[in-house]
């Protein structure tokens, strides 16, 4: 390696470890924000992170080497795409390979954007304060956009250290160009200055705290009580599990936000067929809560319970089922695997009818891995809007019998499930085999009093217990246990705190539920169980969905949930049985034992023998017969992919046509259309089935021609791709004007700090590049003049009353010694004698200007330079000098 490469590598080591660290060390963190804001659960933090550094990383190595930009990044652009391509070949279903594609979408977006970084910082030298102030903007916008109490202090450190990123890259850098062979003592160096940087963080900040942080409390409190002005404003829909959307229909919120009340809604949800009874009584029912969100981490920042995009072995499956097409499976099998329970496990099929719940939500018994939407029968569609099939890892062990004793009575079948249950699972004695961060994670308890407070009372529930279930059942006796007068310890309400708690018990009300007034619904005693069992040792989360109880003899199977059936319980991992329901919410007899009257299962749809969806190429108005380009297709149990469009002819004079659930006329069906074709026609039962890797073409030669169907259903919009913000976000609340105030304050405050000390070489930059874009002598001559009168006011030399040739004698060119008399010499003779400059003239003005900075800047260290150009003063001096 000659001297020259290894320089090279060496500068370029020198800008990666000094500039590309710090910017990671700023953007990570940044990327956690949107996470949690956005509740990205299918890629974690470490993925997202890895995949943006490597893009800044290799972007500022490429453009470091002067690649072009205009070569270099289409050719990523066309490397992201042909990865997305790759993606759908990793599955031979469309719609495996749709939501897969969509699985992945965000981390092309992270590595495009990361790219356009590593470029920015390599070409641009203000690009790290664009940079900055977009990272605390997005993170004070992600943050926002979940969290309704930021507090002042955090917001101050936010921007305590984006300005500092933004002051000390925009130093480091000028410092990193500056230097032309790389020495041992340049890494010193810059060790050395971003050492100062980071202690000068730690000091303002900490200074700054300190000063004011009974100002910071008093605005918080002030915020807060406008805050909860505003929230006692709200509709009480809005402060329950369940949230109705802009088409009236309830979704579950994707993360507790309890209140201090708990409203409830009377509502039809769903009704489901569950095909889950008592292997030795199979004329009893065993109802199965139905999940839908796993909240397995406690943010204690923010107080509350949280989904973690993080999590180990993620076994939730929650498709967005309005997404997948009528007769068409999505499965997804890896979340079997996650669920880490292979004992006493099997399959159960339900049907799920959804009445007031939005077709978006996704609820299912157990572990689900499979989703089917499915027609509803004509006669039920005014009740019942959308249905789908699924399908559950569910464990034999499961029950929501389980902690319901008052309810199980003289049912011996019940109380026999009960107890074998619990034999079975002393067969767990400890978790000595269970993954180390697995297990760590699961038993996670935050520090400080309260939870010091808990780990006592944990060790004094479950005193003596010496396995996991036996710890359970000491946790569930201690909630159902009686004090010395015999009156229950803990009772149910929905009215359990005060009226200005934002969120679920917070720590001060998980306080005041355990050690003060012991009352509570479902948040409170799920919340106290996790850290009650995690203190004592046994891994635990907190799943939100809907209880489900058997509440009549009737209809044996059939479920009808209503709104007050939204349900926060726990789930307790048992090596080797994976995940367990236990719920510890006591005396809540209402709505265990609801008295809404069950509603009239729907009647289950005809069996669909044909099914396609495609996109209308050709319509016939004489036989009622539309082509439709086709890549799916639906025949009996089999479906079929293809890569490439097939055409099919489908007779349609006979079906009832529909959009957005009315009615329509085959007139309505117009070319480029995207439709749903079904058959019940029996008939083609009997075509033989697809055969593996034969042809979609191959399959649709033995259909008939046309192929009558029973149904179409046009698509309201062409189908989009769905982002994972859609498909994995919460219902987030609309951001508070005093949030909003806070952000447009600090993005200003953060301009001005900005404007003021980058003033002085923004200006100086300015002149120069003037003077260097001059075509006419007199006009370089005249920029090169402001240029130097600034540089020299800047650093303390002020001309006052003399005159510039004065200045440039007397003062400059005896302590500096620039040559600054020669060039105003020049300056005189083109600008006020109007001598055109000769040859000569034009020698001294480039030479000048190649000169002079360097012999200033050289007199002056690197911080005495830029405390220099910070001097507001001298700036300020020079327009009125």
């Amino acid at each position: 390696m000659t001297e020259t490469v290894k320089n090279r590598v060496l500068r370029l080591l020198l800008h990666l470890i000094f500039l590309i660290i710090p910017t990671a060390c700023m953007v990570v963190p940044a990327l956690q924000q949107i996470d949690t804001a956005l509740l990205f659960v299918n890629t974690d933090l470490y993925t997202q992170s890895v995949v943006t550094l490597i893009a800044i990383t290799g972007a500022y190595c490429c453009y470091f080497f002067r690649f072009r930009f205009i070569v270099t990044f289409p050719l990523v652009l066309v490397l992201v795409y042909t990865y997305s391509k790759g993606m759908k070949l990793l599955s031979g279903n469309e719609f495996d390979s749709y939501y897969l594609t969509v699985r992945y979408l965000h981390l092309s977006v992270l590595f495009v954007a990361g790219w356009l970084m590593g470029y920015g910082l390599a070409r641009f030298r203000y690009f790290p304060l664009v940079l900055a102030a977009l990272v605390l903007t997005t993170g004070l916008l992600a943050e926002a956009g979940y969290n309704k109490d930021l507090h002042l202090e955090d917001s101050l450190r936010n921007l305590f250290f984006v300005i500092l990123y933004a002051f000390y890259t925009y130093f480091i850098r000028e410092t990193l160009e500056n230097i032309e062979q790389v020495r041992a003592r340049h890494f010193f160096n810059a060790g050395a200055r971003l050492a100062i940087f980071i202690l000068l963080f730690f000091v303002l900040f900490h200074t700054s705290v300190f000063f004011l942080r009974s100002e910071f409390k008093e605005t918080d409190r002030a915020i807060g009580e406008a805050r909860e002005q505003q929230e006692q404003q709200k509709d009480p829909d809005e402060e329950n599990m369940l949230t109705k959307n802009k088409q009236q229909k309830f979704d579950l919120n994707q993360y507790s936000q309890l209140k201090s009340r708990f409203g409830t809604s009377k509502e039809l949800l769903f009704a489901a067929y569950v095909d889950n009874f008592f292997p030795s009584h199979p004329d009893i029912p065993n109802p199965l809560y139905f999940t839908c969100y796993h909240l397995t981490k406690y943010d204690v920042k923010h107080e509350r319970f949280i989904r973690d995009p993080n999590m180990p072995a993620n076994d939730l499956f929650a498709p967005d089922p309005s997404k997948i097409p009528r007769y068409f499976t999505y499965t997804d099998s890896s979340v079997i695997a996650n669920s880490k329970g292979p004992l006493f496990r099997k399959v159960v099929e339900s049907e799920i009818y959804l009445a007031a719940l939005s077709p978006k939500t996704y609820t299912a018994p157990g572990t689900a891995f499979s989703c089917q939407p499915i027609n509803v029968d004509a006669d039920y569609k005014e009740q019942y809007a959308f249905a789908y099939k699924t399908r559950s890892y569910v464990s034999e062990l499961n029950s929501a019998y389980f902690i319901y004793n008052a309810s199980v009575g003289g049912n011996e079948a019940i109380r026999e499930f009960q107890e074998a249950r619990i034999r079975e699972l002393e067969n767990v004695r400890d978790y000595r085999a269970v993954d180390k961060k697995f297990y760590t994670y699961y038993t996670n308890v935050p520090n400080g009093a309260l939870f010091d407070s808990i780990r006592s009372l944990s060790n004094r529930i479950t005193e003596g217990a010496l396995t996991p279930i036996e710890k359970v059942l000491k946790v569930r006796d201690y909630f159902t246990s009686r004090d010395a007068v015999g009156k229950p310890l803990f009772k149910y309400t929905l009215y359990p705190g005060a009226p200005s708690d934002p969120n679920i018990p917070n720590a001060s009300m998980l306080s005041h539920f355990l050690f003060k007034n012991r009352k509570g619904y479902c948040t409170y005693f799920a919340a106290s169980t996790l850290f009650l069992l995690r203190a004592a040792g046994v891994p635990v989360r907190m799943t939100t969905g809907f209880m489900t109880v058997d509440r009549s003899d009737k209809n044996k199977g059939w479920y009808f949930i209503y709104g007050d059936q939204a349900h926060a319980w726990v789930q307790v991992y048992f090596p080797g049985y994976g995940w367990l329901d236990f719920d510890t919410t006591i005396g809540n007899d209402d709505a265990r034992e609801s008295p809404m009257p069950d509603a009239t299962p729907p009647m289950k749809p005809q069996k669909a023998w044909f099914a396609t969806v495609g996109k209308v190429t050709a319509l016939d108005a004489a036989s009622q017969t539309a082509t439709i380009a086709i890549k799916v297709l639906m025949l009996g149990n089999n479906e079929l992919t293809a890569k490439e469009e097939t055409s099919i002819r489908l007779d349609m004079k006979n079906a009832t046509i529909t959009k957005a659930n009315f009615n329509r006329k085959f007139k309505d069906i117009l070319v480029g259309d995207t439709v749903t074709a079904v058959s019940y026609n029996e008939a083609l039962r009997k075509i033989k089935a697809p055969q593996k890797k034969e042809t979609l073409a191959a399959v649709l030669a033995r259909l008939p021609n046309p192929t009558a169907v029973d149904e179409v259903t046009i698509h309201e919009v062409p189908e989009k791709t769905v982002t994972p913000t859609q498909q994995a976000t919460a219902q987030k609340p609309g951001m508070p004007w005093w949030m909003l105030m806070l952000i447009v304050l600090g993005v200003v405050l953060f301009i001005v700090i900005m404007a003021i000390l980058f003033t002085g070489r923004i200006l100086f930059r300015y002149y120069n590049s003037r003077a260097a874009g001059a075509k006419q002598p007199e006009e370089k001559a005249y920029w090169i003049f402001r240029a130097s009168e600034f540089l020299y006011c800047q650093f303390g030399y002020y001309r006052n009353s003399q005159t510039p040739l004065e200045f440039a004698q007397q003062v400059i060119q005896p302590q500096l010694g620039t040559g600054y008399d020669d060039f105003v010499k020049v300056y005189h003779k083109v600008k006020y004698d109007k001598i055109p400059a000769d040859e000569h003239d034009l020698q001294i003005m480039n030479r000048y200007q190649a000169t002079y900075p360097a012999i200033v800047f050289g007199k002056y260290t690197f911080m005495q330079r830029s405390l220099k150009f910070m001097n507001v003063v001298s700036t300020i001096k020079f327009f009125f000098n």
